[in-house]
């Protein structure tokens, strides 16, 4: 199936909430003496609920399009978030990762780009979909450390996206309502989760 595209252009409501959560498979267990053993299992993947104000009906048709084309968790598409998906930084240009990082590795020195990328900004390599969080940046250095760790090596050639961040996502549920009050107005709410 295509990656369809989140319908948000300026005639389409934009979203007048975001509750965006990470989340990292943890195993959490305990012993009669009080020792603790902590595993993480598989990777973290962001998930998000997105709400919009009430629709009208032509407001809400290419929301509604769209969900039944996804067929429910079935499908994938993209979406960017207002404010979330922005960068606050100064940086600008075309920053890329200075040579290859393999898998696991969460501090990467930035290329070819110039101001500084800022903590809480989220990025994109250009080479898989997964979305990370800067969790800190040396700007005398150009060092970005991510989290979660990359889940797929970058190269040199990895572009790297912090403004319009795209994220691949889909419906977290096979069963979408859309409640449409009596003066005609749609009321819509949507979780999403993130897919590699």
């Amino acid at each position: 199936m295509t990656t369809l595209t989140w319908p948000q252009q300026p005639s389409n409501p934009e979203f007048n909430s975001i509750n965006i959560k990470t989340n990292i498979p943890t195993v959490k267990s305990e012993s009669l003496s009080g020792r603790v053993q902590v595993r993480q299992l598989g990777s973290q993947k962001w998930s998000m609920t997105l709400s919009y104000p009430p629709m009208t009906r032509s407001e809400f048709v290419p929301i509604m399009t769209t969900i039944m084309q996804l067929r429910g968790s079935y499908g994938k598409f993209t979406v960017k978030l207002p404010i979330l998906s922005t960068s606050q930084s100064s940086a600008s240009g075309s920053w890329k990762a200075d040579g290859t990082y393999a898998s696991g590795i969460s501090s990467i020195t930035c290329t070819g780009g110039s101001g500084d990328l800022a903590a809480g900004d989220f990025v994109k390599f250009s080479n898989h979909s997964k979305v990370y969080m800067i969790v800190g940046w040396v700007n005398t250095t150009n060092v970005m450390t991510i989290e979660p760790p990359l889940v797929e090596s970058v190269t040199g050639t990895s572009t790297l996206t912090y403004n319009d961040v795209p994220f691949t996502a889909s419906l977290n549920s096979d069963q979408q309502e859309f409640p449409v009050g009596t003066e005609g107005l749609f009321r819509y709410e949507v979780d999403i989760v993130e897919v590699l």
